[in-house]
């Protein structure tokens, strides 16, 4: 049995779902976030303020990754919740738990359990996330030339916004129990999903029939969603009637295929991922798709 290694987004739920992965596969933790946070204590600093500490001193650094690396070596199989356990456990099931930063400010700033984490207002909290993130993403770049958001460094990106826990759980439960290797590797909720293209016309006619062709996930599995990753939102490429009939059929995940591994990824015809999202993603067709997804809730 190989080891897990657990990273992702701020507030995507790393620490829960770990801790349900133990009960479910019968492993110890190793949270390197737990042990940050209390050392950010102990240094009398909030964990925004120990990040910025920490790009000066690589020592902290250094003293944990030899630690992951050490554990990673250990015959008994371990769940390491980590940034960078994917890179220091080469032979892990490495697994990325993405969520929306609007979600993920809403969660944290819900939790009062969180050490030095006490955030006045939801978009203090929000900026926090942002000012974090960019922090360990330029931090990990310049110590280790690692992109953290690079989605093909993991086995399985999971969204976690629209989910429970137990869900999330039983699926990478599923992820590392497998043999035969055929598991997507992208799952996200189709409330997630940004539109690209114009659906007023066809979507309100839609959400009136559901084809029944993909009322299992099997065969999603066999259809699955082309996206677009860029600025740490996913944005649908080709898919957006299946986005649609997944919604009508109360999914709360989709296989999904990602299109882009980098920002700098040029499309067809050498068009930027940027440039497309910018002619494609306007208000308009983002306040059409929220209307028909809006609707397509409330009617189930």
């Amino acid at each position: 049995m190989q080891h897990i290694s657990i990273t992702g987004s701020l507030g995507s739920g790393k620490s829960v779902v770990s801790k349900r992965l133990k009960e479910l596969l019968n492993m110890e933790i190793e949270s390197i976030g737990s042990i940050q946070r209390k050392t950010a204590q102990k240094y009398g600093m909030t964990t925004i303020e120990f990040n910025k500490y920490m790009e000066s001193h690589h020592e902290i650094d250094a003293e944990l990754d030899a630690f992951v690396e050490r554990e990673g070596r250990g015959e008994i199989p371990k769940i390491f919740d980590s940034r960078l356990a994917w890179h220091f456990v080469p032979s892990s099931l490495k697994i990325y738990l993405y969520v929306d930063e609007k979600i993920a400010a809403e969660r944290i700033f819900m939790d009062n359990k969180r050490v030095g984490e006490g955030y006045q207002t939801l978009e203090d909290t929000l900026d926090s996330i942002k000012a974090r993130r960019q922090s360990e993403i330029l931090r990990y770049k310049k110590q280790y030339g690692l992109d953290l958001e690079q989605l093909s460094n993991y086995d399985i990106v999971l969204d976690t916004g629209h989910t429970t826990i137990e869900e999330n759980a039983q699926l990478l439960k599923k992820a590392y129990c497998q043999t035969d290797k055929s598991m997507a590797h992208l799952w996200l909720s189709p409330q997630t999903l940004r539109p690209t293209e114009g659906c007023r016309d066809y979507g309100l006619l839609y959400m009136t029939w559901v084809s029944r062709n993909f009322t299992e996930m099997k065969s999603y599995q066999n259809y699955p969603v082309d996206v677009l990753f860029y600025n740490n939102q996913f944005y649908i490429y080709d898919g957006h009637k299946r986005v649609l009939n997944a919604l009508s059929l109360g999914l709360h995940l989709l296989p999904c295929r990602l299109v882009n591994n980098r920002n700098d990824y040029k499309l067809f015809g050498s068009q930027s991922i940027q440039s497309y999202i910018k002619d494609h993603n306007t208000s308009v067709v983002n306040t059409d798709w929220e209307d028909i997804v809006e609707e397509i809730i409330k009617r189930k």
